[in-house]
C-alpha cells in the first residue's frame, strides 16, 4: 500500500517540526479496502516532442549563451514548456538569464523536428495571459514605456496592439508621447487600451526549470504526462475540489494549480497557487492510502509559488526573510542537513484555474485517438 504521507518542517534555525497526515489503517479493516489502481509512472508516456526537445536544451547547455547556476546570484539559465498555442503541442521556452533586456527564446514542434520560431520576454520571462492566449513584452527605461501584446499562432508571433508612453519624461521637458499601434492617442484612450489587458489574469513562463539532468528529465518525460496517467477516480476528485475553489467568491481571478508529484510515488500532488502577490501561497493536496484527496494543513509558499528539489523531494520559499523548507518523502528529513541537488523546479503556477484548464487536466473519458501516434504508453 501506499505510505502514509509525513510533512516535516523546518524554520531556520528553530528545530524540526513533523506531523502525520494519515493514520496507519487498522490491518483488521484491511479486508474492506478496495483494490488499489494500478499506478502508471508518467515517464512511461511518450511523445514525439520529447527527444527533440532534449536535443536543443544539451545544445544549449553546450553554448556560449549557457549561464550555469550561481550560488551567489539567480541571474542563470532556466527554461519551461507550455502549450502557449492551445494546440495539444506545449512550447519550449529558454531563458538564458535574467537581464532586463533579456528575451526567451521559444521552440515549436511540427511533425518530426523542432525549430524557433522568436524571441520575446523581458528579464527572461514572458508575461502570459492564458485565458485570451496573449503574450507580453514589455521594456521600461526612466522615462521610456514600450510594449506588445502578441498572438502565438501557428509558427508566428503576431502583436496584437503596441502601445509607447513617456510621460515619465515630462520633468525633463519632452514632448508627451502617448501611441497606440503606432497612432498618437490621448491618455484616457491609452489607459482604457492598456486597461483591458492589465485586467486579465495570467502567469510568468520562461524560468520554470534549472538545467540540470534530473531537471531535464522531469520536465520532458514526466511534467506533460500527469492527466493521462491519472485515472478516472483521482482526475474527478481533482476537478471537483478545483470546481469547488473556482466558484468561491474569494479566489481570486489569478488562482492557478499544477499537479507534481512531491514524495516520489509516482502519484501526483494537487498544488494551488492563491494569486501572485506577495502574501499569495499555495495549498496542497494529496491522495490518502484510500485513495482520497485531502489537503495538508496549511499554507506554504510566498508569492503564490513554490521551489521544488525534484531530486531530493524537498520544497521550500523564502518567507519573512527566512527559507522555509517541508517535505512529503519522510518523517527523517532535516532541513538543517538539507544541500540542493541542483534540480529546482517552481510548481504552483503551470495553469491558470479556467474551465478550458479543467476540460483539458481532467476530462474522466478520454477523446478518440488520446493515445495517437504522437502518444504511447510504454511497456513495463
Amino acid at each position: 500500500m501506499k505510505k502514509s504521507k509525513i510533512l516535516s518542517l523546518m524554520l531556520i534555525p528553530v528545530a524540526v517540526l513533523s506531523a502525520g497526515c494519515q493514520d496507519k489503517q487498522d490491518p483488521a479493516e484491511e479486508e474492506n479496502v478496495p483494490e488499489e489502481p494500478v499506478i502508471i509512472a508518467p515517464d512511461t508516456i511518450s511523445f514525439d516532442w520529447q527527444h527533440p526537445y532534449e536535443e536543443i536544451l544539451k545544445k544549449f547547455m553546450d553554448s556560449e549563451k549557457y549561464v550555469p547556476e550561481n550560488e551567489d546570484s539567480s541571474d542563470f539559465s532556466m527554461f519551461d514548456i507550455c502549450d502557449i498555442n492551445s494546440d495539444g503541442v506545449p512550447e519550449l521556452i529558454i531563458s538564458p538569464d535574467t537581464d532586463s533586456l533579456t528575451k526567451c527564446k521559444i521552440y515549436t514542434f511540427h511533425g518530426v523536428s523542432a525549430s524557433e520560431t522568436g524571441e520575446l520576454g523581458t528579464n527572461g520571462h514572458i508575461r502570459y495571459l492564458a485565458d485570451i492566449g496573449l503574450l507580453h513584452d514589455e521594456y521600461k527605461s526612466e522615462s521610456m514605456t514600450m510594449g506588445k501584446y502578441v498572438s502565438y499562432q501557428g509558427d508566428e508571433l503576431l502583436p496584437i496592439m503596441t502601445y509607447t508612453d513617456n510621460t515619465a519624461a515630462a520633468a525633463s521637458g519632452s514632448a508627451i508621447i502617448h501611441e497606440i499601434n503606432g497612432e498618437s492617442v490621448t491618455l484616457p484612450e491609452y489607459d482604457k487600451a492598456i486597461a483591458q489587458y492589465d485586467n486579465e489574469p495570467y502567469i510568468y513562463i520562461g524560468r520554470k526549470y534549472s538545467f540540470s539532468s534530473r531537471s531535464l528529465d522531469y520536465a520532458v518525460y514526466c511534467s506533460e504526462s500527469w492527466r493521462i496517467v491519472m485515472n478516472e477516480n483521482q482526475k474527478s476528485q481533482c476537478r471537483d475540489k478545483l470546481e469547488e475553489i473556482f466558484y468561491d467568491e474569494n479566489t481570486s481571478k489569478n488562482t492557478a494549480f499544477e499537479l507534481c508529484d512531491l514524495n516520489g510515488d509516482d502519484v501526483p500532488e494537487l498544488i494551488v497557487s492563491s494569486g501572485v502577490s506577495s502574501e499569495d501561497s499555495c495549498r496542497i493536496f494529496y491522495f490518502t492510502n484510500e485513495n482520497i484527496l485531502t489537503e495538508l494543513n496549511g499554507s506554504y509558499g510566498s508569492g503564490g509559488i513554490l521551489s521544488f528539489d525534484i531530486e531530493q523531494n524537498v520544497f521550500y520559499s523564502d518567507i519573512n526573510d527566512e527559507t522555509v523548507f517541508w517535505s512529503l518523502k519522510g518523517n527523517n528529513f532535516s532541513a538543517s542537513e538539507y544541500q540542493s541537488s541542483g534540480s529546482i523546479m517552481e510548481i504552483g503556477r503551470k495553469y491558470l484555474l479556467n474551465s478550458a484548464n479543467l476540460a483539458y487536466m481532467f476530462t474522466i473519458e478520454p477523446k478518440e485517438n488520446e493515445f495517437s501516434e504522437n502518444t504511447e504508453v510504454e511497456n513495463g
